[in-house]
C-alpha cells in the first residue's frame, strides 16, 4: 500500500470531540476478542477487536518455540547507578535497537476507526502512525478527546488488523477521601473487576504497582503467564483510594493464543544471561547478578525473543566501594 508519510508534530493534529463519555467505574467489558479486517472508506471500517488475527474458522497455525533449544544473547542497553562504574568499557559486539519512528500518514488525516469490544463501540480520530522494529509494520493511533483531553486511545496494526493497545482514562477530579483504602484493598477492587470482565483473568498475575499515582491512586500491571513464562500480553487498571475504577488498558491482549512455549529451555536461558553477565564483568570483583522480569516478546513478523533485565552488583576495583548497574538483553531464539 502506498501512503505519504509526512513528519510533523503530532500536537498539531486535532482529534474530534465527539466521542462516548467515560464514567468511573463504567468502562466496557472487555472478553474474548474476535478479528475482522480493517474494511475500507471514510472511516476505515469497524474492527472487531482482535485476538490472534484470525476468526474461530481460521486459526492461525500453533507456532512450537523453543525446539532447538539453542539462543543468542543480544545487548540492549545499559544504566550506570553512579559514576563509579563497573566496568571503562562495556564491550558486547551484538547489540539490539529498538527503534520507533513516528510520523503522520496524510491519507488518514481527519479519518476515524471504531472498535468493538464486547458490543460497546469506541470511535477514535487518527492521530499518527509509528514504524516500529517493536511491532515489525506499521501501527495506526486513533484518539477520542474530551474538553481537549484524550479520554481513550487505541492503535490498530496496519498489516493484521489486530488491537495492539487500548487505554482509557478520566479527568474528574479524583479527591482524597476520608478513610481512603490501602494499596492492597485497592488491589482487591482491581481483581474484582478484572474478573467480571476478563474471563481468562487467571492466566494473568499482578507484577508492577506504581504507588499512589495522582497522590490518591494505583495503577496494577498484570502480565499473562502461559506455562509459568511472563509474556508481553499484559492488562493496567488503576483504583482510586475511594475504590473507583479510572483507568484501564490492555496491550497485546491474546497476541499469544497459538504460540506453544512448553518446549522452551528456560535454565538454559538464565544459564547463558549468567555466561553473559560475566564476560561482560570479567575485569570487576564481587560480581553477583540477579535476571528481573524475563518477558517473551512476539513481533509482527514471527520473530520471538526474550527480554530481560538484570541488575548487576560489584565493584570496579578491589578497594572501590560496590556500585550497581542495570543490563538490558535481548535472547533471540535461534
Amino acid at each position: 500500500m502506498n501512503y505519504k508519510k509526512k513528519k510533523i508534530s503530532v500536537t498539531k493534529i486535532v482529534a474530534a470531540a465527539a466521542c462516548a463519555a467515560l464514567v468511573i467505574g463504567t468502562f466496557p467489558l472487555i472478553n474474548h476478542f474476535t478479528s475482522t479486517p480493517a474494511g475500507t472508506g471514510t472511516t476505515g471500517g469497524i474492527i472487531d477487536a482482535g485476538t490472534t488475527g484470525g476468526t474461530e474458522d481460521t486459526l492461525p497455525t500453533v507456532i512450537k518455540l523453543g525446539e532447538s533449544g539453542e539462543f543468542t544473547v543480544w545487548e540492549s542497553s545499559r544504566h550506570m547507578s553512579d559514576d563509579n562504574a563497573l566496568v571503562a568499557e562495556h564491550n558486547v559486539q551484538r547489540k539490539i535497537i529498538v527503534q520507533n519512528d513516528y510520523f503522520i500518514d496524510e491519507e488518514l488525516i481527519g479519518t476515524e476507526k471504531t472498535i468493538i469490544m464486547n458490543g460497546k463501540t469506541w470511535t477514535g480520530k487518527y492521530a499518527e502512525s509509528i514504524n516500529s522494529s517493536y511491532y515489525g509494520s506499521d501501527i495506526d493511533s486513533y484518539i477520542c478527546k474530551q474538553n481537549g483531553k484524550v479520554v481513550y486511545d487505541f492503535a490498530i496494526n496496519r498489516e493484521t488488523g489486530r488491537l495492539e493497545w487500548f487505554y482509557a482514562t478520566q479527568y474528574e477530579s479524583i479527591e482524597t477521601p476520608k478513610n481512603p483504602l490501602t494499596q492492597e484493598e485497592c488491589y482487591e477492587v482491581a481483581l474484582n473487576y478484572l474478573k467480571e470482565n476478563f474471563e481468562d483473568i487467571e492466566e494473568y498475575e499482578m507484577e508492577f504497582v506504581t504507588d499512589k499515582i495522582l497522590k490518591n491512586a494505583y495503577n496494577f500491571t498484570l502480565f499473562r503467564k502461559i506455562n509459568g513464562i511472563r509474556v508481553s500480553d499484559y492488562i493496567n487498571i488503576g483504583v482510586t483510594t475511594a475504590g473507583d475504577i479510572f483507568t484501564y488498558g490492555v496491550t497485546g491482549y491474546h497476541s499469544m493464543d497459538n504460540v506453544d512455549v512448553s518446549a522452551i529451555n528456560m535454565d538454559k536461558l538464565n544459564k547463558l544471561l549468567d555466561e553473559t553477565i560475566k564476560e561482560i564483568y570479567k575485569n570487576n570483583f564481587e560480581i553477583s547478578c540477579e535476571p528481573e522480569k524475563i518477558s517473551l516478546v512476539r513481533l509482527d513478523n514471527n520473530t520471538f525473543y526474550f527480554t530481560c533485565r538484570m541488575s548487576v552488583t560489584g565493584k570496579a576495583t578491589v578497594d572501590s566501594e560496590i556500585s550497581q548497574d542495570v543490563c538490558y538483553f535481548h535472547a533471540i531464539m535461534n
